[in-house]
């Protein structure tokens, strides 16, 4: 069974239709949310890079630069709240607005339910779920201020469905699937939308150390038999922020048909 990716072509937008826009994505520093970063740079927004690891961050923000693009930079934990109001201060400051927010850090432990140390499932909560609590109040104040914007929370096919041996990363997808839903209902009306993307497996630092076995596995998972590039996801996303202006509250599954 392959898992080779085989990524459709897309033609280079030339137009840079988001300029003006203003963009912060959380776990900017690989995978998926390096992905949506280089993305919205691309479409010509001005991009707010979260991450835990500063040097990675300037990687990518020095390569979307190199490209032309304008992109500020803010090493965080998500966990805390000091540093998710900071963060979103860093946008406001450096770029005057917020129109679109890409909460995508996210961890995960693996293994049979009764070997699950609680210590593993408090920091899979808060990583997962806390981390886009305190996001989402602080990036919807300043989209208020801004005149409206949209939200996308990373969530997981494991969001939406049981997984056997992810029993503490299943609930916290689950968690951030119905606090998407309910506060997209609070917030439509202000024009701001929040959706959930939910990915199938996809070739992120989370499942580069999997064994090719695994991998096979999870990709025989899916209709199409391969694992996801993160610009799909990334793709996916960028359509829930711009382009589904009637969609709120709704979780978009990019899992290859699982």
């Amino acid at each position: 069974m392959s898992t080779t990716l085989q990524v459709p072509s897309q033609d280079v937008d030339t137009t840079r239709r988001l300029h003006g826009k203003v963009a912060l994505i959380t776990g900017a520093s690989s995978g998926i949310g390096e992905a949506t970063a280089r993305e919205l740079s691309r479409l010509g927004a001005s991009v707010v890079l979260v991450a835990r690891r500063h040097d990675e961050l300037e990687r990518v923000a020095d390569s979307l630069r190199a490209a032309g693009g304008d992109a500020e930079l803010y090493a965080a934990d998500v966990t805390s709240t000091v540093d998710n109001q900071q963060m979103v201060k860093t946008a406001m400051e450096r770029f005057g607005r917020l129109d679109y927010a890409v909460n995508n850090a996210g961890t995960g432990v693996v293994g049979n339910f009764l070997d699950v140390k609680l210590e593993d499932f408090e920091r899979t909560m808060d990583t997962n779920v806390r981390a886009v609590f305190l996001a989402m109040q602080a990036e919807i104040r300043a989209m208020l201020e801004s005149g409206g914007g949209a939200i996308v929370n990373t969530a997981s096919v494991g969001g939406i469905r049981g997984v056997p041996l992810l029993s503490a990363y299943v609930a916290s997808k689950h968690a951030v699937v119905g606090l998407t839903k309910s506060v997209a209902l609070e917030y439509a009306s202000q024009g701001i939308r929040v959706n959930a993307i939910a990915p199938g497996a996809t070739e992120t630092a989370m499942l580069s150390s999997s064994t090719q076995e695994h991998k096979d596995t999870l990709a025989g998972q899916s209709a199409m038999k391969r694992i996801a590039d993160p610009i799909e996801i990334a793709r996916a996303i960028v359509y829930l922020l711009v382009d589904a202006t009637f969609t709120t509250g709704t979780v978009l599954s990019a899992d290859g048909g699982i």
